[in-house]
């Protein structure tokens, strides 16, 4: 596992040329390039492409082939080279410690010796990164560490496929921490992100910038949402997207009153990882309770979604700002908000070597 560290998640080195994120999800591939640094971010460009059907399921890769084409296409496009790259949530672990605290130069090698109890595959399969939780007033004696970690083959089919596209993947980072770097202030209150794309939903809990928690489900997605009233109202594919699109669950029509039962789902599988996350006897760290919601993803923007969710959870909702950490030069993005939403992971992939 050492020797993988450094090689998939190197130190961001702080750039104040273009940075270039890069999202490759199940259905499609993301890329948002930002410029200057910290303080002074201004975005240059973004765009995206479909990923065929089955080429990847869950995060993994089942057709190269097709996989690089598209990457390469999109790179000759755009003339992209070198990238910072998002690795699925699907496939990965995130693991509290508690570690006794060592010289910095010791840590990294006490990580690793302690993830390897939560592991269904060998250690040496793994790679990992890690994060300090600062804001935990813990024992002197003690560190309270987050490290999130995947099979190594996940991260080297990824390498692959961007080598044979020609592009140079700068670093490797985890969705999740990405989302939060693009949505939420490094001081932000306990949040929970909720990731509503095509084919998934993902939950994240994170405190002061750092996500903690993480869990996926099939059984609420956008796709779920447009076929159901595709069975209910006998539209077509098309049609029944853009009504969903258009009136969500809004009023008491035809469309609300398909989409509603999904939508109650979603707000009871909220509740679960809310709980999941106050309660989980496996981890030894203290946990804030969750203080606010923000929504994701390319189906967020769901008319009448917030505030079905705020009326059930009691809790403030909001769909997330993917600029709020990045345009602070007085710029205006030309982009549609419901698309800008679904760009959030490439933000903050792009953030990672700027912020």
């Amino acid at each position: 596992m050492s020797n993988s560290f450094a090689r998939f998640f190197p130190p961001p080195t702080f750039l104040t040329g273009p940075a270039v994120g890069l999202d490759i999800s199940d259905q499609s591939v993301k890329f948002v390039e930002l410029t200057g640094r910290a303080g002074q971010v201004r975005f240059v460009r973004a765009g995206s492409r479909a990923i065929p059907r089955g080429a990847i399921e869950a995060g993994v890769i089942k057709d190269s082939k097709a996989v690089t084409a598209v990457l390469a296409q999109l790179a000759e496009e755009y003339e992209l080279k070198q990238v910072v790259v998002a690795l699925p949530e699907e496939q990965t672990y995130i693991i509290e410690l508690d570690l006794p605290k060592v010289r910095t130069s010791q840590i990294k090698e006490g990580v690793e010796l302690s993830v390897a109890d939560y592991l269904n595959f060998p250690p040496a399969e793994a790679v990992l990164d890690f994060e300090l939780l600062p804001d935990i007033n813990q024992a002197d004696a003690w560190l309270p560490v987050v490290a999130t970690v995947l099979p190594k083959s996940v991260a080297e089919s990824y390498g692959s496929v961007l080598a044979a596209a020609g592009l140079v993947s700068l670093a490797f980072e985890l969705e999740p921490q990405a989302l939060a770097r693009a949505l939420l202030a490094p001081t932000a209150e306990a949040t929970m992100i909720i990731d509503i794309g095509r084919a998934r939903t993902s939950f994240y809990a994170a405190t002061n910038g750092v996500v903690r928690y993480g869990a996926t489900i099939n059984t609420v997605s956008g796709d779920l949402l447009t076929n159901r009233l595709v069975q209910k109202e006998n539209w077509s594919l098309e049609e029944a997207e853009a009504q969903k699109i258009k009136q969500g669950l809004v009023g008491e029509g035809a469309v609300a009153s398909a989409l509603e039962p999904l939508a109650v789902l979603l707000s009871d599988e909220i509740e679960h990882r809310l709980f999941a996350w106050s309660h989980d006897s496996r981890q030894s760290l203290p946990r804030t309770e969750i203080k606010q919601v923000v929504l994701t993803g390319g189906q967020s923007t769901l008319p009448g979604l917030t505030s079905l969710l705020e009326n059930r959870l009691k809790l403030p909702v909001v769909v997330g700002n993917p600029w709020q950490n990045t345009v602070h030069t007085g710029q205006l993005v030309d982009i549609p908000f419901n698309y800008a939403v679904g760009l959030a992971t490439a933000v903050g992939l792009a953030l990672r070597n700027i912020w």
